[in-house]
C-alpha cells in the first residue's frame, strides 16, 4: 500500500494539537494569537486539507515530509509558539509552499497556492514570510534527518493499518 505521507502528517498534527487543546493559549483566543490564527476552527479537516494539497498540486511526498520536518523544526525553534485547530491550515500551507519552493524545479506561484488553500495572495506572502523567520531561515534538511521523518510516517501508516 502506498503510504500517502500528508495523512501520517495530519494524523500527528491532529494528535499534537489535541494534547494541547487545554494549555491556555488554545483555549483563551486573547491570549496567544498569531499570524497563523484564523479567527474561526475552518470548516474542513485538516486532513481534508492536506489531501486538498496533494490532490491540486501534485507534488512528490517529499515535499510533504520537507514540510512536516518544517513545522517540526518551527515548534522546535519556538517553544511559545503553540499548534492549534486555529493555526495548523495555514502553518501546513506555508510549510508545503516552502518546501515547494525549495525542492522542487518546476513550482506554481503563490496566487495558485492561495487558491488551493482558501486564503488571499498577500496573506499567503506574508504567512511565507513569518513562517522562515521563526525557521531562521534554515530550510536545509541533512538526508539523516530526512530519513528519520520518513520511518516516523511510515510508522503511523503501519499504527493505521493495524
Amino acid at each position: 500500500m502506498k503510504c500517502a505521507y500528508w495523512e501520517q502528517i495530519a494524523t500527528v498534527l491532529e494528535r499534537v494539537i489535541k494534547s494541547l487543546e487545554s494549555d491556555t493559549c488554545s483555549s483563551n483566543r486573547g491570549v496567544c494569537l498569531t499570524h497563523f490564527d484564523s479567527a474561526n476552527v475552518p470548516a474542513i479537516s485538516l486532513k481534508d486539507y492536506l489531501a486538498r494539497i496533494d490532490m491540486y498540486s501534485g507534488y512528490s511526498d517529499s515535499c510533504f515530509v520537507l514540510a512536516f520536518a518544517y513545522i517540526d523544526r518551527l515548534l522546535q525553534n519556538n517553544p511559545g509558539f503553540i499548534l492549534t485547530k486555529y493555526n495548523s491550515h495555514r502553518i501546513v500551507l506555508s510549510a508545503v509552499v516552502l518546501a515547494i519552493n525549495y525542492s522542487e524545479d518546476n513550482y506554481f506561484d503563490n496566487a495558485v497556492f492561495a487558491r488551493i488553500g482558501g486564503i488571499s495572495l498577500p496573506e499567503l506572502n506574508l504567512l511565507e514570510i513569518y513562517t522562515l523567520l521563526l525557521l531562521r531561515h534554515e530550510l536545509y534538511v541533512d538526508s539523516e534527518l530526512y530519513f528519520l521523518y520518513t520511518q516516523e510516517l511510515q510508522l503511523q501508516n503501519m499504527k493505521k493499518e493495524v
